[in-house]
Order: C-alpha cells, then structure tokens, then sequence
C-alpha cells in the first residue's frame, strides 16, 4: 500500500506506441541472473567502467545502456537481465563475464517512458496493452534503453525507451529506423 501512494506521487507519462525498424547493433553486455534494480545499476557500472577503460584503446561506446529482459514476463527474483553497451573497437578486458555480440534488429514496438525507473512498469502495461489492442504479435527479449543519465537528471525527467520484438499487420505505424 505504501508503494502504491508513494507511486502516485511520481510525476511519469508516456508516449503513444509506435512501430519501429531496427538495425542489428554490435554490444558488450553481461548477462546475470538477479533482482532488476540491484543487478541492472551494478551491470551498467561494470561495463562502463570496462568501456573507459577501453577508450585508450580505441573502444568507443556508440549509445545508451541498455536492459534485455530474457523471460517473458516479470520476475521478483533471479531474473534473466543482460545489460549491453553499443560499441565500435575491440574490447580487451580480462573480465570474463563481458561477452561481445550483435543484437537481432527487426521490427519493434517503441514506447518513450518518462518518469522514475520505479514507476516503468506502467510503460511496460502500456506497451503490452496496445500490441494486445492492435493484434500484434509479442516476442522476447524486450529491452529498454536508457536515454539520459539519473547522475546528471532530476528523477522525474528520466527518459527510458522500451522496445518489445513484434509481428503483425500494422504498417501504418512505421516511422523511420534508429
């Protein structure tokens, strides 16, 4: 109860969903087993740490951080999250938990969720809703991309884009690629 008045408080909104093309992206990424909030800050530190490490040597981080959520649906515990830095360069590290990989492009549904990273879960419900609504087609990983930085940004002007892998018949939702 406590959660949900103290959600109420927080200033969040979201944009209409849309359908975007997205091209397939070299990342380094960690991938874990654990709580969402916990586990996500910790990853995105360690890979950032790696990237400016990396940056002597010619490894240039590209774009936001992001998340990949691997299950299909929310989990309180030893959720499957990987977190992924688009990058160009060669990743010389001796961390063996940093994979280098190229993330799936394809077709996704794209909502913009401003607010505290608390409250995303009603971006998510949205995202989820309007695929339901339009007859889409849902797949896993969803991801989201972190668009500022909660260092350099109050709370309530945090930007995160949620994109969910989708199939189905509507092309007039396209806008362009990324």
């Amino acid at each position: 109860l406590y959660q949900e008045k103290t959600l109420e408080l927080l200033p969040m909104s979201y944009t209409e969903p849309v359908i975007k093309e997205i091209s397939p992206i070299r990342v380094m990424s960690i991938r874990e087993t654990g709580e969402y909030e916990e586990t996500i800050g910790r990853l995105i530190c360690d890979l950032c740490a790696i990237g400016q490490a990396g940056s002597q040597s010619g490894l240039r981080i590209v774009g936001p951080p992001m998340t990949i959520y691997h299950d299909g649906e929310y989990k309180e515990k030893d959720a499957d999250i990987e977190v992924a830095l688009p990058i160009l360069g060669r990743v010389t590290t001796s961390d063996e938990r940093i994979r280098v990989s190229v993330l799936n492009g394809g077709r996704f549904l794209s909502l913009i969720y401003k607010g505290p990273y608390i409250g995303i879960h009603e971006g998510w419900s949205r995202i989820y809703a309007y695929a339901a609504e339009k007859g889409l087609t849902m797949s896993i990983p969803g991801r989201e991309q972190y668009l500022n930085d909660p260092a350099g940004v109050p709370e309530h002007e945090l930007m995160t884009e949620i994109l969910l892998p989708v199939t189905g018949e509507q092309e007039s939702l396209y806008v362009s690629a990324v």
